[in-house]
């Protein structure tokens, strides 16, 4: 009778089932999200140290250094990056010296995965205390207006693109400053108080607009005894502002619509 046949130490062992080929595409895809995620929190690990914020301050500042006569400034900037940015003491700083505006804090909330589809996804923009001073020469130009880049870029080959939907937006606290060339009198308009709220801003090349549930601001005119306080509701449409409710009112009058 033959023996059973045994293993020999030399006999090579048979070779592992090789994967399907969806089994190796998916496991190929995962370790390439899981670099991804690693290197996403790395940068993120970064950015929260304050040298990785700075850093990223001064790519900001290089970005927007778009003024031709006023130099851009950021005392400090916080937030995660990938969901809110934080920047507070932003100044635009005249040559000589001045200062034409100041915001004590600009905070924003946003989603990056629309920008895959080439729409800007804003939750909650805030700013709060801005204040802007502006001075008009001689020659009838504004200093402010002068350091603006209001000249359309002639580079661009294409036009912007994306779409930008913004769900609240709220400005506290503004205060405006206009002084006005005018030597023998007094000639600076003042407006302070500023409080604007915006919902539901919708922009993109050929369409703005938004709710306006609240505007407010005090006003007082050069050469006015006393000031005037504004209120304001409606809505910004494509083709023009409404009003649901307005006011004006001041010590000797009293005007609503």
């Amino acid at each position: 009778m033959a023996s059973p046949a045994t293993d020999q130490p030399g006999d090579t062992p048979a070779a592992a089932p090789r994967r399907p080929w969806w089994q190796r595409l998916l496991r190929a895809l995962g370790v390439g999200l899981l670099g991804l995620l690693l290197l996403l929190g790395g940068l993120w690990g970064v950015l929260q140290t304050e040298w990785g914020a700075e850093r990223l301050k001064r790519a900001i500042v290089a970005q927007a250094q778009v003024f031709d006569d006023a130099e851009l400034q950021i005392g400090s900037l916080s937030g995660s990056l990938l969901r809110s940015l934080t920047l507070t003491d932003v100044a635009l700083i005249h040559p000589e010296g001045r200062t034409l505006v100041r915001v004590d804090s600009l905070q924003a909330r946003y989603r990056l995965a629309p920008l895959l589809a080439g729409h800007i996804a804003l939750d909650d923009v805030s700013v709060t205390r801005p204040s802007v001073t502006m001075t008009q020469d001689a020659d009838g130009a504004w200093d402010l207006v002068e350091a603006l880049p209001l000249e359309p870029d002639t580079t661009a080959s294409e036009p912007f693109g994306y779409t930008v939907s913004l769900a609240a937006f709220q400005l506290t606290g503004g205060h405006a400053t206009a002084r006005f060339f005018q030597a023998e009198q007094d000639s600076t308009l003042e407006v302070s108080n500023l409080r604007l709220q915006l919902r539901d801003v919708q922009y993109s090349a050929d369409t703005l607009a938004a709710e306006i549930p609240q505007f407010t601001a005090y006003s007082a005119p050069p050469g006015l005894a006393g000031g005037v306080t504004a209120t304001l509701r409606g809505a910004l449409t494509p083709e023009a502002v409404t009003v649901d409710v307005g006011t004006l009112l001041s010590r000797r009058s009293y005007v609503a619509a």
